[in-house]
């Protein structure tokens, strides 16, 4: 019997943002973002490199929702349309949109699975709707579960980067795309998670 996809199970499953961050360790970061590059590069400026990370406890029919600057946990069964938005190496959406996005291809996901090892929590995001003339910091509030861009500044040069993107072909690099910084309230503990493994799409 074919097992039903469950997307709280699955948003769980992710690291949070330091053990993420500690699978880049395992590879040479600079020479997989020249591999990236080549591999994004057929598809213009649709789609850039993420980090595959959760930010807080989903419950039942929830799903992570971004609408504008602001990402929160949504009820998947409200009135709302909602659109992947992030997927992981095998095309499963961790984060959503309420704006139309890019559908992520097949051959892609084919092909990002044979440069980018599977010891990194990476993944592939559509960059439709983003706003990509102000450099970005995510800015996590645990008590209400939200979070929220904000324009990036000196106090966030040593956040971690969530995302690269490219402008017409050139290089990823680490200096684009966001960084993620934790509210204070959140310091301290760290959530232990379950990995899902999932089958390559066919």
């Amino acid at each position: 019997m074919a097992s039903t996809f469950d997307p709280v199970a699955f948003y769980q499953s992710l690291p949070d943002l330091e053990h993420a961050v500690l699978t880049l360790s395992t590879v040479d970061f600079d020479k997989l973002l020249e591999k990236v590059t080549d591999l994004l590069r057929p598809y213009g400026d649709k789609y850039g490199l993420c980090l595959l990370h959760r930010h807080f406890p989903l419950f039942k029919d929830e799903i992570m929702v971004e609408s504008g600057n602001v990402m929160q946990p949504t009820l998947k069964t409200g009135d709302g349309q909602f659109y992947e938005k992030r997927w992981d190496r095998f095309g499963r959406a961790y984060e959503y949109s309420v704006g139309e996005q890019e559908i992520i291809p097949v051959q892609l996901l084919q092909d990002f699975r044979e440069i980018v090892p599977k010891s990194t929590s990476l993944g592939i995001y559509s960059r439709k709707g983003d706003d990509e003339t102000v450099q970005w910091m995510e800015y996590t509030d645990p008590e209400f579960r939200t979070h929220t861009n904000r324009p990036r500044t000196e106090e966030s040069d040593d956040a971690p980067q969530t995302a690269c993107y490219s402008k017409d072909g050139q290089p990823l690099t680490r200096g684009c795309g966001g960084t993620c910084r934790k509210n204070n309230v959140r310091s301290g503990t760290v959530v232990t998670h379950t990995v899902i493994e999932h089958p390559p799409l066919k």
